[in-house]
């Protein structure tokens, strides 16, 4: 049985490699087939779509707005502690 949720397919390019690791498939947004030949890939390979499902599924537990705003504030205080310092 599958994880709730949805498989990623993205670009190849910039930051998605280390934000979605393993929780995707590319696609060289370059050759027109591309995008294509992946969605094809996840219909009919049951196994992979169930893979990439599951490490997006488990990979939405890393990336929280709970912890996005915990993190943007500890930022903005960093910034504010140096800027006194200064």
């Amino acid at each position: 049985m599958e994880s709730p949720g949805l498989p990623i397919i993205c670009s190849d390019r910039g930051p998605m490699s280390e934000i979605l690791k393993e929780a995707r498939i590319y696609f060289n947004h370059e050759v027109s087939s591309g995008i294509a030949a992946t969605v094809s890939s996840l219909l009919i390979y049951h196994k992979l779509r169930g893979k990439i499902t599951s490490n997006t599924y488990l990979l939405s537990y890393y990336y929280s707005r709970v912890k996005c705003a915990m993190l943007t504030l500890d930022f903005l205080k960093n910034i504010a502690v140096s800027l006194q310092k200064n």
